[in-house]
């Protein structure tokens, strides 16, 4: 069925003449099918008006080639009128007798009563794909209304579109009972028990250069916790949250405009752009942490997983009881390391923690991008990053060549450059203490923080010599202290991924 908008808030008159409806004994082998006017959401225009998006564009509903009804369990497909608002029907074998209960399209009846919503919806410019209807009648002339509502999703940033998934506490698809309100003529479709997700996917990716308006289906409800994930030809995503109810009404719509969608994660994992010349972007948060204040895991060098099964509470993976120590290191055996001997070496991908739990491309950052942001971002010291009570370093995109490098100990005041900066609104990452694993031990965990690079030790890390035994590890401590030094390749260390720009991230 074309519609090129569906929201069907009232009913339209049938026209005043009509021809005669032919039928047998059986029931009627043809149907007239009227679609109703439109209505608006939020605005309470009154019912048989068509305006639809808030700058005033009208939207219609016309019959297609080939849809299909089905009546009381009965198929019917639309013999004349495609293009219109006024179709007839022919019964494609049985035909249905009075009262007639109709629902298109007829693929997603289950009962009279019983409707399934797709877990897809395909997307169509200005259009929603086999948006659902329902018509009631004791005669052969059916006009029909809205079982659900629409999100007017209006779009815009970086990159190329392929698929969209929205998730809420509420089911978005499945099952879902028809039922009429107090004072209204349709009823409506609301899903009980389904899939809180549902995916729009684009035949051709939607280029987001320009605003783009996505229209989608969803059976009626007041919605909590409503996300929206976007995903581009290569993989690469970004996520929204509603942060508030979404109310979605039979026939009416509701409306969600994002703007400067960046795709910001792989793998469901977030990176930032802090201006680096390299274009380097710095994972959100710590490996094996969810927020970018949680302190995450703790690693030995080469290690692509913890010693530990659990830590909190702390228990230990069979073999490694001892925890952090020479001989659970990895390439250690009598005495020495076999592998990885040669000072100045980075890790293979198959040894580094990021890949294996993230996936390629994410990986550690060697000692010289560590070097990067260490010179050319402004660091704050904060006590209580974004009120969650846990304290670092937040590390900023530079906002003047004065704050390159620098490091600030004292929430507060104002940077070289004179420039204030801002974790809500600023670009960072935020670098937690989290203090060390030695041993069983787990210390410094309120003043300390401890940085894997990928690179065994070098020169400009250990100025006393280099050591093959050692990697080089960023420390900074909590009133003072901030080093870049040579630490034992067997401590539990913190690690933060690593993700090279691609042209991929916008296609």
């Amino acid at each position: 069925m074309k519609r090129t908008l569906l929201i069907l808030l009232g009913l339209a008159l049938l026209p005043s003449c009509r021809k005669e409806i032919p039928s047998d004994a059986g029931g009627a082998r043809e149907l007239s099918a009227v679609i109703a006017e439109q209505g608006t959401e939020a605005s309470g225009q009154e019912e048989g008006k068509t305006a639809f998006s808030p700058v005033g564009e009208g939207y219609d509903i016309f019959w297609s080639e080939g849809d299909r009804i089905s009546v009381g369990g009965h198929a019917y497909v639309l013999s004349s009128g495609a293009g219109t608002k006024n179709g007839r029907f022919s019964a494609v074998s049985s035909a249905a007798t009075a009262p007639y209960k109709a629902i298109c399209p007829a693929s997603i009846r289950l009962s009279d009563t019983r409707i399934s919503l797709p877990a897809v919806q395909n997307y169509v410019e200005g259009n929603i794909a086999g948006y659902p209807l329902y018509a009631e009648s004791g005669t052969a002339e059916l006009t029909f209304g809205s079982l659900c509502g629409v999100l007017r999703l209006k779009v815009s940033g970086t990159g190329l579109l392929q698929s969209l998934t929205l998730s809420a506490d509420q089911p978005l698809s499945g099952p879902a009972d028809l039922s009429v309100s107090p004072g209204e003529r349709y009823p409506h479709a609301t899903v009980s028990e389904g899939s809180g997700t549902l995916t729009v996917r684009f035949a051709t990716p939607l280029s987001l250069a320009s605003p783009q308006v996505i229209l989608i289906c969803l059976p009626v409800n007041e919605y909590s916790g409503f996300k929206l994930t976007f995903n581009n030809t290569k993989g690469y995503s970004t996520r929204r949250s509603l942060g508030k109810t979404l109310s979605i009404k039979r026939g009416k719509y509701s409306s969600i405009t994002l703007t400067s969608l960046a795709f910001d994660r792989w793998n469901g994992h977030r990176f930032i752009d802090i201006g680096l010349d390299s274009h380097l972007r710095w994972a959100a948060c710590n490996l094996g942490a969810e927020k970018p204040q949680d302190r995450g895991d703790y690693y030995a060098w080469a290690a692509t997983s913890p010693h530990y099964a659990t830590l909190s509470p702390l228990n230990w993976k069979s073999g490694k009881s001892a925890g952090y120590t020479l001989a659970n290191a990895p390439y250690y055996n009598s005495g020495t390391y076999t592998t990885y001997t040669q000072a100045g070496t980075a890790l293979d991908a198959a040894d580094d923690a990021a890949t294996a739990s993230w996936g390629a491309p994410f990986r550690l950052p060697t000692e010289s991008e560590w070097r990067e942001l260490i010179d050319n971002c402004f660091w704050l010291r904060m006590d209580s990053y974004r009120n969650t009570g846990i304290s670092g370093f937040a590390v900023f995109k530079a906002k003047g060549s004065a704050d390159k490098g620098f490091r600030q100990w004292i929430s507060g005041g104002s940077a070289p450059s004179g420039q204030s900066y801002d974790a809500g609104r600023d670009a960072h990452i935020f670098l937690p203490y989290a203090g060390y694993f030695e041993g069983t031990g787990l210390t410094d965990t309120a003043t300390g923080a401890y940085y894997y690079s990928a690179s065994l030790s070098t020169a400009d890390w250990a100025p006393s010599g280099v050591a093959s035994d050692k990697a080089c590890v960023l420390y900074f401590g909590y009133e003072s202290g901030f080093e870049k030094g040579n630490y034992e390749r067997y401590w539990g260390f913190s690690m933060r991924p690593v993700i090279e720009k691609s042209d991929d991230e916008t296609k």
